[in-house]
């Protein structure tokens, strides 16, 4: 099953990383955001971010870097934007 979440974040560029995705949340307000694959969700909803649990289908690399982790198909890489 596929959680979407409130709002979804296309990188045609394929420069995603999490920090772009992380940049993305933080300049729009968001409190929380997912990598998956390719895409860039973002959410304040913790528990529905989280509600489906723990998965092993979550390394797939980021396609700006491949050394981070952007999820996997159907799979969200969930993160807490950071205010400093």
């Amino acid at each position: 099953m596929t959680l979407q979440l409130e709002w979804r974040l296309i990188d045609p560029d394929n420069t995603l990383t999490v920090e772009s995705c992380a940049a993305l949340a933080l300049e729009r307000g968001w409190r929380l955001f997912a990598l998956q694959v390719d895409l860039c969700y973002v959410t304040n909803d913790l528990e529905r971010a989280t509600a489906l649990g723990e998965s092993e289908w979550c390394g797939d690399p980021c396609p700006g870097n491949f050394r981070q982790v952007c999820g996997g198909i159907d799979t969200n890489s969930v993160y807490q934007v950071v205010r400093s």
